[in-house]
């Protein structure tokens, strides 16, 4: 018997499909890390599941993925980089894969003990998503153009 699929199962095959690591997938779905990849491996068994990852179109979720990546680069906290960089090495908290450090660069450890974070450029994060959100808004404008012009030829055929 076929079980529907919750918001998070949707979630994870969206991000499965993606980037095709359950893991990482299943946290991004709402699992916590520690429990995230024996949940992710039993809904992979689904067919349910199995169906929509096929169903799920890559090629537009690169496109949102990356424009979500940015977003996050360009607007998203640094709080949890900051708490790292003010810890010395024997403070490093035991749940360490659950701080947020998508916008961090580069990580090393300083002489005298504790951590230097390099974070991304939030400029250049905001830069990419303008040439994205350009580059999205001339296909629309090629493909009305390329539609009027359809059009066009189909009256002039008509006519004759």
């Amino acid at each position: 018997m076929k079980r529907r699929l919750s918001e998070r199962e949707r979630r994870f095959c969206r991000v499965y499909a993606l980037l095709r690591n359950p893991k990482e997938a299943a946290i991004r779905a709402g699992w916590p890390p520690e429990r995230a990849e024996a949940e992710a491996l039993a809904l992979l068994d689904r067919k349910e599941a199995q169906e929509a990852i096929r169903a799920y179109p890559v090629g537009e979720a690169l496109e949102d993925a990356a424009t979500a990546g940015y977003l996050r680069l360009a607007f998203g906290s640094q709080g949890d980089a900051v708490k790292l960089a003010f810890l010395g090495e024997e403070e490093l908290p035991e749940d360490l894969e659950k701080l947020d450090l998508f916008g961090v660069a580069e990580i090393r450890r300083v002489k005298g003990g504790g951590f230097e974070v390099k974070l991304v450029n939030r400029l250049e994060a905001l830069d990419r998503l303008a040439a994205l959100a350009q580059r999205k808004s001339q296909e629309e404008g090629d493909r009305f153009y390329e539609a009027l012009s359809r059009a066009a030829m189909e009256e002039t055929n008509e006519g004759d």
